[in-house]
């Protein structure tokens, strides 16, 4: 699905990201960890299109896709979510789904003039409705999005990168600031998100909610990969515990907590 090639990010004389690869396969869960300032969110942006590196390459579905924009990227089937939460407070929790899928909609001004979008615009209502209902938030629809809790902000975030139809989603950090309940009920809507046939890229600090559902995991340090495989091989790795205690045993360290 993906494969990322000797990526390197710099800003100044700080090396941000530092010739890493990786592929991410087909409908899996692909975790991408490491301490603070490791380099996750700087390599989703180069990812999503926000950033270009300064080298290597990025291959989706076979294709380049290292120049494109971000809306040019959301057309070709990928969608994001942020570490600091984006959504549109203002307007309905429906409205809000409707706008994420503006890259699948075909009505232009024209048909919005001869009101020849009307049948677009039932379809889409339909679609939002489903999305809602998916990650449950159907009860909601036409409240503000602002009046949302915290973790029902993030359930809605995720709603917006569905509605564009992706078959990569990039998660980036969706736990932080959650309870136990919303953090659960996140597994279970990762796993649901997996089940349709997407495929997951995601971020995430908590290991005992990231050790669970990942199916690989790629650990980051100071811009590096230091590690790269399965769950439980990352669990004991000494080059990772190290990275997350700064030194010591590697039995001081439970990922599981």
């Amino acid at each position: 699905m993906l494969t990322v090639k000797n990526l390197t990010m710099i800003f100044g004389g700080l090396t941000a990201v530092n010739d890493v690869s990786f592929i991410v396969n087909k409908n899996s869960i692909f975790g991408l960890i490491g301490p603070n300032g490791a380099g996750k969110t700087t390599l989703f942006n180069i990812i999503s299109g926000f950033l270009e590196p300064l080298k290597g390459q990025i291959i989706f579905k076979g294709d380049d896709i290292q120049n494109l924009k971000p809306y040019q990227l959301n057309k070709k089937g990928i969608a994001r979510t942020y570490q600091v939460i984006k959504i549109f407070k203002n307007i309905t929790i429906l409205e809000s789904v409707m706008t994420a899928m503006h890259s699948r909609l075909k009505s232009g001004l024209l048909a919005a003039i001869t009101g020849n979008n009307f049948l677009e615009e039932r379809r889409a209502t339909k679609r939002a409705l489903e999305i809602l209902e998916f990650v449950g938030l159907s009860h909601t629809s036409d409240n503000l999005a602002g009046s949302l809790s915290y973790g029902q902000q993030r359930q809605l975030e995720i709603a917006g990168a569905l509605a564009s139809e992706p078959s990569l989603l990039l998660l980036d950090e969706p736990a932080a600031g959650m309870n136990t309940k919303e953090k659960n009920d996140l597994i279970k809507l990762i796993k649901k998100i997996q089940d349709m046939g997407v495929t997951i890229l995601i971020i995430e600090h908590n290991m005992r909610l990231i050790m669970g559902i990942a199916d690989h995991i790629c650990v980051l340090n100071e811009g590096k990969k230091i590690a790269d495989g399965k769950p439980k091989e990352i669990q004991q790795n000494e080059d990772v515990i190290k990275a997350y205690l700064g030194g010591g045993d590697i039995n001081d360290y439970n990922f599981r907590s």
